[in-house]
């Protein structure tokens, strides 16, 4: 099993975008047919899962017709800009001033650190990790 970005990048790989297409065409036309069952809530769930299902296939359809490739949603490398490009400030004596990149690299190594860590030293699975 792929760990990391590279699990997510197989499921992507695996997706058949016409087939996606058309399942979502069809639950579509299902709730199409059905009548307002008067229930605010559930109308509103309806109405939602509806236009969902839109957009999946909007998006597919981009896909599609642009020759994009799903899986190359995922990074395998993460570019870095040089340090000159997002650069550390000193303001007064104890203050420090960062760029935003800084803060999200910091993030990324962070994460990617600790999943590795507890891939290595747990006994749940990717999917559990991922998912607590």
């Amino acid at each position: 099993m792929s760990t990391e970005g590279g699990s997510i990048r197989q499921q992507l790989a695996n997706l058949d975008l016409r087939i996606i297409i058309d399942y979502s065409l069809v639950e579509w036309k299902e709730l199409e047919e059905e009548e307002p069952t008067g229930n605010e809530w559930e109308d509103r769930k309806v109405g939602r899962r509806k236009d969902f299902l839109l957009r999946r296939m909007e998006l597919a359809k981009h896909f599609i017709r642009t020759n994009i490739e799903p899986k190359w949603m995922v990074l395998r490398l993460l570019p870095v800009l040089p340090p000159e490009l997002r650069p550390i400030y000193h303001i007064d004596d104890d203050k420090l001033v960062t760029s935003d990149i800084n803060e999200i690299y910091r993030r990324i190594i962070y994460r990617n650190n600790t999943l590795t860590d507890l891939l290595t030293t747990s006994i749940a699975t990717p999917e559990e990790l991922i998912i607590s």
